[in-house]
């Protein structure tokens, strides 16, 4: 791999800020890859590694991004040093993150260079990727099928690096360990998610509280059940007296409409059934047509409001 070009000194605190950003940046495109390590896992001994890998033009193009510019514009002392407006500024970017053991440079052979060459059996699932490294370079310019250049990664030439191909050392999982600074804003809408959370962790509660109660209902206290049977009485009768009640204000509605049809007909509690509170629902008492209904009061106020703002945008002479 050729020589970078000379590496910036950034506070390491600040760049893995930044790279929180870059790691599952939709235009990366990335790729799961199966990633064969030089030596097994002292853990558990596995000789492959699931990582996921990308080309470089695609790491330049989030480095490019909207995204990635406004999070450095928010913080003054890196934009001091970071830029991302040209090719060589996005080169120094990435020079930092493999200055920082962030990204590997790998290679993706085919699958019959990997066995004849590099003696590495294919993975069927994933991609199988190869790490960079001295002994690889040896194994190239050993070989008589194989062309060093199509494994260099020259910086400085976009026809030698722009298609190569790179690594995380990053895991969704160890993103955790990165010095992540908040913003308020984003504080406060993660202190909102957590009492949503765990309003939601009571609703259940609850509700499965109210079931098992419910179930047990042949141990409850007798005069507790008795006091359950006649209040299920009392909630039938609310229900069937709000079905006569509906039934009532449209007959009554359809007596009255022949004589008190240029005001639309006379009805009892006009918001009933509209999309309104429910103590709403019962104001007012009565009403002709659909003048005191909530839907059409509502629409008459979009109305007056669309008034104003046409007048307010004609010019004035």
């Amino acid at each position: 791999m050729a020589a970078p070009p000379q590496q910036m000194q950034i506070p390491k605190d600040l760049v893995e800020t930044l790279i929180l950003i870059l790691r599952d940046h939709p235009d990366l495109k990335q790729r799961e890859g199966l990633l064969k390590l030089e030596k097994p896992d002292p853990s558990n001994g596995d000789t492959h590694k699931n990582l996921e890998f990308f080309r470089l033009k695609r790491l330049i193009r989030a480095i490019q991004s909207k995204q990635f510019s406004d999070a450095i514009k928010e913080k003054p002392e890196v934009m001091r040093n970071l830029k991302n407006q040209t090719r060589a500024d996005c080169i120094q970017v990435i020079v930092l993150l493999l200055q920082l053991k962030f990204l590997t440079p790998v290679i993706k052979p085919a699958h019959q260079v990997l066995k004849k060459e590099f003696k590495v059996k294919p993975s069927k699932k994933f991609p199988t990727i190869l790490a960079i490294t001295a002994e690889i370079i040896k194994t190239v310019e050993e070989s008589e099928d194989l062309d060093i250049a199509d494994y260099k990664i020259d910086f400085a030439k976009p026809e030698l690096s722009d298609d190569r191909y790179f690594c995380w050392n990053i895991t969704p999982l160890d993103k955790t360990r990165l010095s992540k600074q908040v913003s308020p804003a984003e504080a406060s809408l993660e202190q909102e998610k957590t009492t949503s959370t765990i309003w939601d962790k009571l609703k259940i509660v609850l509700i499965v509280s109210i079931g098992i109660t419910l179930v047990l209902y042949p141990v409850w206290p007798y005069k507790m059940r008795v006091g359950v049977y006649y209040l299920s009485y009392g909630v039938l009768g609310l229900l069937a007296a709000f079905f006569v009640m509906a039934i009532l204000r449209y007959v009554l509605y359809l007596l009255t409409l022949p004589v008190c049809k240029s005001q639309g007909g006379f009805w009892i509690f006009p918001n009933l059934f509209e999309d309104c509170g429910f103590f709403d629902s019962f104001k007012p008492l009565y009403g002709f047509g659909e003048v005191q209904t909530y839907s059409y009061i509502k629409k008459m106020k979009k109305q007056k409001s669309k008034e104003k703002k046409a007048l307010k945008q004609q010019p004035k002479n």
